[in-house]
C-alpha cells in the first residue's frame, strides 16, 4: 500500500513538471526577469546581418516573415476553433527551439480595458495558447535557438 502511494506521488510530480506553462503574461511579477534572461540565450530571428540575426538575407527574411505571419494567424484560427472569440491586439515575444517549436511565449494585452485581463478569460486564453504551442510550431529550422516579437491582431468576431 505504501509503495502504491509513493508511485502515485511520483506520477503527480512528474505530471506537474511536464505540464508547466510555457506562456507568460507581461503582468506577472517575474516575467520581466525571466524574459531578460532568455533574451541573452536566444538570437534574433530577423536583423541586418549575420551578427545581429539568423535571418538577414532578403529572401530568407521574406520566407521567415511569411512563416511568422502564418504562426500568428494560426493562433487566431486555433482560438476561434475553440470558441474563444476575441477582438484584440496582442503583443507576443516568442522564444523558439532550433526546430521551430515554442519554448516560451510572452504576451502583452494592448487594450488596458480588455476582457482578456479578467482572471477567467485570461486563464482560458493562456490554457489555449499552451495547448496550441504544444502541438504547433513555426515552420523554420535553424542551427540556433531564436526569438521573435510582433503583434497578432485577432479580429475574430462572428461576422467573419
Amino acid at each position: 500500500m505504501k509503495r502504491l502511494f509513493i508511485i502515485q506521488i511520483l506520477m503527480l510530480c512528474s505530471i506537474s513538471i511536464f505540464a508547466q506553462s510555457k506562456v507568460f503574461s507581461s503582468k506577472e511579477d517575474d516575467s520581466g526577469d525571466k524574459m531578460r534572461k532568455l533574451e541573452k540565450e536566444y538570437r534574433n530571428g530577423v536583423g541586418q546581418d549575420s551578427i545581429d540575426a539568423i535571418f538577414y538575407k532578403e529572401e530568407d527574411v521574406d520566407l521567415y516573415s511569411k512563416q511568422w505571419s502564418k504562426f500568428l494567424g494560426d493562433i487566431g484560427k486555433y482560438l476561434k476553433k475553440n470558441n474563444f472569440i476575441i477582438n484584440e491586439k496582442v503583443f507576443f515575444r516568442v522564444f523558439f527551439a532550433k526546430d521551430g517549436s515554442v519554448e516560451y511565449l510572452f504576451y502583452n494585452i494592448k487594450n488596458k480595458e480588455s476582457d482578456l485581463l479578467s482572471e477567467e478569460k485570461n486563464k482560458i486564453f493562456e490554457d489555449l495558447l499552451n495547448q496550441y504551442i504544444e502541438s504547433n510550431k513555426i515552420n523554420v529550422s535553424t542551427k540556433e535557438k531564436f526569438k521573435q516579437c510582433g503583434s497578432g491582431n485577432f479580429q475574430l468576431d462572428d461576422k467573419k
